[in-house]
């Protein structure tokens, strides 16, 4: 603002002493601190991510935080945070405050399993986790509030995938089978995402009459027969790799022990 009102004169008061007092410049000036106040307060605050990352086990993963705002913003505070499974943000345990150190929360760093793992920016805009796992799954939030001029929070989330391809073993129930009773083949893998699984007989025929999908994973072979002995093949596909695994199954032949006859002496 000006010193004086464009378009306007400045009416002035004398007094017997000579001073002179400028009233209506002193109101104007009020009035400019004032609009000067709300066009900061107006400001506009805009907080962009990295939207969904997906990386594999054991690689590293970038979660972004870009700021910006139609005006200068003097002081910021970034925190960021790992959301529970409700929803509900944890506690921070990262905390950046315009002109002070980058501050750690070591112990919610420790039960987030990120301790020695993270690294970030010096303001905190972006941070690195390093040789993921899989219990890094979820989402991140990166809240930015302005403390001067004084803005609401604006935050933004990321949701962190973090890949295991599957690797398939495979097991036999009961460890011996014999022919006339159930026989079951389970096919495991700790994958993420879950994978589906598919079951196939190397040899090309069609899987055992009867034979069932339990829970995706287990084939079951009802009251088997001496031609459901083979080598079976289980794949598990979990959207990002495939695994596959083989295992023979061996069929016996159940043997009834004779009976002894017993008989008394004479």
């Amino acid at each position: 603002c000006s010193s004086d009102p464009p378009g306007r004169n400045t009416v002035q008061s004398h007094t017997s002493s000579g001073p002179t007092m400028n009233v209506l410049r002193s109101s104007f000036l009020t009035a400019c601190l004032l609009l000067a106040t709300l066009h900061l307060a107006g400001a506009q605050v805009t907080v962009t991510g990295s939207g969904d990352v997906q990386v594999f086990r054991a690689e590293t993963a970038n979660l972004t935080c870009n700021v910006e705002s139609s005006q200068s913003l003097t002081i910021l505070n970034i925190n960021w945070y790992k959301l529970n499974e409700d929803g509900t943000p944890g506690d921070t345990f990262l905390q950046y405050i315009t002109g002070n150190p980058i501050s750690e929360d070591a112990d919610r760093l420790t039960e987030l399993g990120l301790t020695g793992r993270v690294s970030y920016a010096s303001d905190l805009t972006s941070i690195t986790i390093q040789e993921t796992a899989q219990p890094d799954t979820g989402t991140f939030r990166c809240e930015v509030t302005s403390l001067v001029p004084n803005l609401e929070p604006v935050s933004v989330d990321t949701n962190l995938t973090v890949v295991v391809l599957p690797q398939v073993r495979i097991a036999q129930l009961p460890l011996t089978a014999y022919v006339q009773e159930d026989v079951t083949l389970t096919c495991q893998s700790d994958s993420f995402p879950a994978s589906t699984y598919n079951w196939t007989r190397m040899d090309g025929a069609a899987l055992p009459g009867g034979a069932t999908f339990f829970v995706g994973y287990e084939l079951i072979i009802p009251v088997a027969v001496l031609s459901d002995a083979g080598e079976y093949q289980c794949t598990a596909d979990n959207g990002y790799g495939t695994d596959t695994g083989t295992y023979l199954l061996t069929l016996h032949e159940r043997t009834t022990p004779k009976s002894v006859a017993q008989t008394s002496k004479p």
